[in-house]
């Protein structure tokens, strides 16, 4: 299974600069790297019953960049941090 990460403001739209389907290391990422990361998450439906989708901010964009480097596809990665930490309308949302 594919793992796509995807940089959407909270109704669901995608940032024109970022292609979800490059996914050299995204699932690496998802099960190593991201669970270790700060962050902030926010219940896209405030009940999660009815929505699993979770969307993710850093909180520390330094710390983002420091794991990364050196990562698989290290350029991309730090493309992805540089998107979230330019514009705050923007969320990563890891959809598989």
């Amino acid at each position: 299974m594919g793992v796509n990460l995807c940089i959407e403001t909270l109704d669901g739209q995608g940032h024109p600069d970022w292609d979800e389907f490059i996914n050299g290391g995204h699932k690496q990422f998802a099960r190593e790297i991201f669970h270790t990361l700060p962050k902030k998450e926010h219940w896209r439906h405030p009940d999660p019953r009815y929505d699993d989708t979770v969307y993710y901010r850093p909180t520390d964009f330094a710390a983002w960049r420091a794991a990364l480097k050196g990562f698989v596809n290290e350029d991309l990665f730090m493309k992805m941090v540089d998107i979230l930490e330019s514009d705050d309308r923007y969320w990563l949302y890891i959809s598989q």
